[in-house]
């Protein structure tokens, strides 16, 4: 959960409008989704329809890739854990965009205090060392 009980999603739906203009211009665009796609945060297919669209303004651009974002954040089964890989990305020294940095740091200090540990419930206590102690009950 993210600062004052707002979701991961929340917290990148907020930043999403401050994002489009810098995602879409060039070089951070290429950077930026070459990033994405290694990571497997978008797809092949997502980027080719995006790239296949000639008229799109800067900002439209970016705004294609920030829904593209938007909806694995929340469709993710660690929705927390996906924006902190996107937020690693945009503070990435190789992206090269100070608005991308700034804002990643932003997203990632409104989660980074209620995810300290990314992991689910179930997660924590499928650890074979919880397992035992708990194995009596």
């Amino acid at each position: 959960m993210a600062e004052g009980g707002r979701k991961p999603y929340d917290v990148f739906l907020t930043m999403l409008p401050r994002l489009t203009a810098a995602l879409g211009k060039e070089p951070t665009f290429t950077n930026v989704t070459d990033f994405l796609l290694a990571d497997g945060l978008i797809t092949e297919q997502q980027l080719e329809s995006i790239k296949s669209k000639p008229n799109l303004s800067d900002k439209q651009r970016g705004s294609e890739v920030a829904h593209c974002l938007r909806d694995k954040i929340k469709n993710h089964d660690a929705p927390a854990k996906c924006l902190l890989q996107i937020c690693d990305i945009f503070e990435d020294e190789d992206v090269g965009c100070e608005v991308l940095k700034k804002h990643g740091g932003t997203m990632r200090s409104k989660i980074k205090g209620n995810t300290c540990n990314t992991t689910t419930w179930a997660e924590e206590f499928s650890r074979p060392e919880l397992q035992q102690h708990l194995s009596f009950y």
